[in-house]
């Protein structure tokens, strides 16, 4: 699936047609983890709601989460806090380990610990 910033509508056209919402690239890289490394968070909460797997990692080991963090989205990086939350009730307190540092960028909080410390 290509995304390109702030093309929301058209992303949930394609998802409404069948499009695989955790297609990869070459670098592994799925829709959600692109459009969080731009901070297009219309985006990404048509990729959330759609049931993107906010867990997947690419070829260099990190989640959407991580690189929003890493990209300083805070807009994307609340989303997926929030799709934590959710996952996190639905396992009842059992948190992903791909969630890590999205749980440890909130308990130190938030955006005024340096990024490097994640990595």
């Amino acid at each position: 699936m290509l995304i390109y910033p702030g093309h929301v509508y058209a992303v949930v056209l394609l998802l409404l047609n069948g499009a695989d919402i955790n297609m990869r690239d070459q670098q592994q890289h799925t829709p959600l983890m692109r459009v969080c490394a731009l901070n297009q968070s219309s985006v990404a909460s048509a990729l959330i709601n759609g049931k993107a797997d906010i867990s997947l990692r690419d070829s260099s080991g990190l989640t959407a989460c991580d690189i929003a963090i890493a990209s300083d989205a805070r807009e994307c990086v609340s989303l997926l806090e929030k799709a934590t939350n959710v996952q996190i009730s639905r396992a009842q307190g059992t948190v992903k380990p791909a969630n890590a540092a999205l749980i440890a960028h909130r308990r130190s909080g938030g955006h005024k610990r340096n990024i490097s410390s994640f990595f």
